[in-house]
């Protein structure tokens, strides 16, 4: 009979999580979410093996691989069956939209042939556009185009917040074309949030990976995998998405449900304060990504693996595209066994790589799952207006078990490396969530917004931009980066440990193991239509009071040797 090992989480722990509840802040270290260290061996990927049962832990950090980036100049052009003259559209713009600032760029509708020829001069049949802005603060003018040489122009306001708009253009019997203008950027002049928090919120990460999140992921499933139950999911994560202008995800809606690891409604799991902070984690960096996307919540009975594997076919069997899973544990040799859970065409699986520095973990280690490191991710004035580096605290490494996939070809490792990609991870670097403890309330003082870090966020992060290019039937497994390292941005700098060779721990040019191929720089080809984000201006970011008090405290899961712990900073008087 197998041994069933515990996996450990990333909740508001290993990925660490800054909480300030004026004048507190909180930052919780879990402990115990690490991997243990690299391996050697060769092999090359075989069929999944029968299922196993493997005990990943709450640390591993799931990843998910970013979408491809779009071209300097963002055209969303649908191919479709050719009409009387028209076969095709494009939209594109050279422009960009600063929120708070008057602005009026020009648009470029663009006919063409079956045979992609640009059609110069009048129009066989009229073009309509259609302005999505949801603030209603830009107008579209015209909205007609007859002709090649007709000028159209989309101007701002400068009064509305900017959260970014689609244009779409539709002529008859062909396919629409659409620009996503995602606005990434924050305004937070009105935002009382961001006087408390040095947070990132959805539109920074909108900005940073070039995200057209308001107007991709309609019809897609983000499944996220948890331990225990977090009775108060649904209702913190209808505070967060309120909070930032985001769409409402709730059971009566359909967006949002949640399950045990059979998939039935009930019985829901016992609570868990420590994997309920991972649930509101998970949730709301997915819905700052894809707002758009439905979630699954699925909570098995504990976090040992088969329990945890359980959850995983129930999330498959209801029909989820991505996966994501936060948790993880030290690698193990009957992990192999394990991968058929994994192993499903159509469906993508993200894990979290892990917050313990250099070191490999499970299930992210799968050769069928995406390995997501964590980066530091800050503003930079360059042509990104965003640079990262190497999150110390992520997992990397050279897997003991898994057989090396044929997509991954360096030399240093002969059996799967893991990471695959990377998004912002540094808790120092996070971003905002909202968390009620269900068995320890705050005092009614303290705000239950916090700041939270780690490949807790860095996976569903990557999850939700799967999600978004909506491509998911067409990834082979962990290698849809590698086809499209383009539309990555590279991480050069940064280190997670000591190793050899020393890019499974170092970053540096081209593959390392802590970045993997990189960040995700948009979502490019993976859509039917190019996207090109325009930018807006991001906000100032408020810097959290120093502090000078440390304080730890843990929470024990009922399991052996699960532990979360959590680093209190600054005042802790009336925490309890």
């Amino acid at each position: 009979m197998r041994n069933h090992r515990p996996l450990t989480c990333c909740p508001i722990g290993s990925s660490a999580l800054k909480k300030l509840a004026f004048p507190l802040v909180l930052v919780a270290l879990l402990a115990g979410c690490g991997g243990g260290g690299g391996g050697g061996g060769s092999s090359s990927i075989p069929a999944p093996g029968p299922s196993s049962t493997s005990n990943p832990g709450p640390g591993s950090t799931p990843t998910a691989t970013p979408t491809t980036t779009p071209t300097a100049k963002p055209t969303a052009t649908p191919t479709s069956q050719p009409t009387p003259g028209i076969a095709s559209m494009t939209v594109t713009t050279n422009g960009s939209i600063v929120s708070g600032t008057p602005t009026s760029v020009p648009i470029t509708v663009t006919a063409y042939t079956a045979s992609h020829v640009a059609i110069t001069g009048t129009y066989p049949t009229a073009i309509t556009l259609a302005n999505n802005d949801p603030s209603g603060g830009t107008i579209l003018s015209p909205t007609t185009v007859t002709s090649s040489t007709q000028a159209v122009m989309l101007s701002y306001n400068g009064s509305s917040q900017y959260r970014g708009t689609t244009i779409t253009a539709s002529a008859a019997g062909v396919s629409n074309a659409q620009l996503a203008l995602s606005g990434p950027g924050c305004d937070t002049s009105n935002d009382s949030l961001s006087q408390v928090l040095d947070d990132y919120e959805p539109c920074d990460l909108w900005a940073a990976y070039n995200l057209p999140a308001l107007t991709a992921g309609n019809g897609q499933t983000i499944a996220i995998i948890d331990a225990y139950d977090d009775p108060n999911a649904e209702s913190d994560l209808a505070v967060y998405r309120k909070e930032f202008g985001l769409p409402a995800c709730t059971s009566a809606n359909g967006c949002f449900k949640k399950v045990n690891q059979t998939g039935s409604a009930s019985p829901l799991p016992s609570v868990n304060w420590a994997w309920a902070g991972e649930i509101s984690t998970d949730l709301d960096a997915v819905s700052a990504v894809c707002p758009n996307c439905k979630i699954l919540l699925v909570e098995s009975n504990d976090s040992y693996s088969n329990n945890l594997d359980a959850a995983v076919d129930a999330a498959v069997s209801l029909g989820a595209n991505v996966v994501t899973m936060s948790y993880g544990s030290p690698e193990y040799s009957g992990e192999t066994a394990e991968d058929i859970h994994f192993n499903h065409p159509g469906v993508v699986f993200v894990a979290a790589a892990g917050d313990s520095g250099y070191g490999t973990q499970y299930p992210a280690a799968s050769p069928y799952v995406t390995a997501v490191g964590g980066t530091r991710l800050v503003t930079a004035s360059n042509a990104r207006g965003w640079t990262e580096t190497v999150w110390p605290g992520t997992g990397s490494g050279c897997s003991l078990y898994e057989p090396k996939p044929s997509w991954q070809t360096d030399s240093g490792c002969s059996k799967r490396t893991m990471n695959d990609v990377a998004a912002d991870g540094d808790q120092t670097t996070g971003i905002a969530f909202y968390f009620t403890n269900p068995t320890i309330p705050l005092p009614p003082s303290k705000l239950p917004w916090g700041i939270v870090g780690g490949t807790s966020i860095s996976a569903p992060i990557v999850a939700g931009m799967y999600a978004l290019a909506g491509n998911e039937s067409s990834v082979v497994a962990t290698s849809y980066p590698y086809l499209h390292p383009q539309n990555l941005y590279p991480v050069l700098s940064g280190a997670n440990g000591t190793c050899s060779p020393s890019y499974l721990c170092t970053a540096g040019s081209g593959y390392n193991a802590p970045a993997g191929l990189g960040t995700p720089n948009g979502l490019g080809g993976s859509l039917q239509s190019l996207v090109q984000p325009m930018y807006a201006a991001r906000r100032t970011i408020r810097m959290a009071p120093a502090t000078t008090q440390f304080h730890r405290a843990c929470a024990y899961d009922p399991r052996p040797r699960y532990t979360s712990c959590f680093a209190l900073i600054g005042n802790t008087q009336g925490i309890r």
